[in-house]
């Protein structure tokens, strides 16, 4: 008996300490989870794939303190560019929230896949206004009950990968990244009273990068085998609001216990030099609410 679609298609998560990636983050976890019944749609493996596109789509309602109840939908199109037994997958995912205190995001991340993944090209787009916390940066930042800032963002990030000539990565690429953000209230923030936090009121960040990928993963929704390495950098040069350099590690790795089991290892590293806008800082409530989503869907989910 099969119980996990139906119980994820509905998530209700509290999670203290709201921000976009993180409901971003929650999202993501969703279509993944769904697309865990049918692993061999979009299985990397030229003897799994079928070449056959697929449209998926779920509801889901969230909470947090500052967004209030909020309910949103979404969905996942996946397909393929051409018929190359080794071609990935495809997609494009599409959603969108709105809480009952009037804070909304609607975003679109387009991922495709040419020349027999010898081409790829990814742009995630999103546009919203929510509430976020901020408590300051560093470990000597005095406590406060004031923490809340409302803020109102688009952002797009366009990447091109290809595969390298000088490194044996599989792909490596290009990255132009945008974002616009305004602080539309301060709430009251103490922090962001204080002049020596950079971006108080937001700003513009124009950024320009690179990156080097190596996946072996046997699929890329649902890997039991393998792993993956990436790594990025985008600078954001004087003719961004802010100037500072953004580094980014991500190493994962899959192994098969048996028919049903994974075992899996990820490390994560991010930082930032330079004058960064206080947004751009690397963030650790994401990951940790992240984590706390797939504990209670693994709990949840009945086979």
């Amino acid at each position: 008996m099969r119980l996990s679609l139906l119980l994820l298609a509905f998530p209700f998560m509290i999670c203290h300490g709201q921000n976009i990636e993180m409901i971003d983050s929650l999202s993501t976890s969703i279509i993944q989870n769904v697309y865990m019944e049918s692993p061999d749609e979009v299985s990397s493996d030229s003897s799994q794939a079928k070449k056959k596109s697929s449209l998926k789509a779920y509801p889901y309602v969230f909470y947090t303190p500052e967004s209030k109840l909020a309910f949103g939908a979404g969905g996942i199109y996946i397909f393929y560019t051409g018929q190359s037994q080794n071609l990935k997958p495809s997609k494009i995912g599409f959603g969108g929230y709105y809480s009952t205190n009037k804070q909304y995001k609607i975003s679109m991340n387009n991922v495709y896949y040419f020349l027999e993944n010898k081409l790829y090209f990814e742009l995630p787009l999103s546009y919203g206004y929510f509430i976020n916390k901020f408590w300051g940066i560093g470990n000597d930042v005095p406590d406060s009950d004031t923490t809340n800032y409302a803020q109102q963002t688009f952002s797009a990030t366009l990447t091109i990968q290809v595969p390298p000539e000088l490194f044996s990565a599989d792909r490596t690429g290009i990255i132009v990244d945008y974002d616009n953000t305004t602080i539309r209230d301060r709430m009251g923030n103490p922090q962001l009273e204080d002049p020596s936090v950079i971006g108080a009121n937001g700003g513009q960040l124009i950024g320009l990068g690179t990156d080097l990928l190596w996946d072996k993963r046997d699929h890329l929704f649902y890997p039991t085998e393998g792993n993956y390495q990436y790594f990025r950098a985008i600078v954001y040069p004087e003719w961004s609001d802010f100037v500072f350099a953004q580094f980014q590690l991500d190493a994962r790795v899959y192994y098969k216990t048996n028919k049903r089991g994974v075992l899996a290892g990820n490390f994560y590293l991010e930082s930032v030099v330079g004058d960064a806008r206080f947004t751009s800082c690397p963030l650790l409530e994401v990951y940790r609410c992240e984590a706390i989503f797939m504990a209670a869907t693994g709990i949840i989910s009945f086979q």
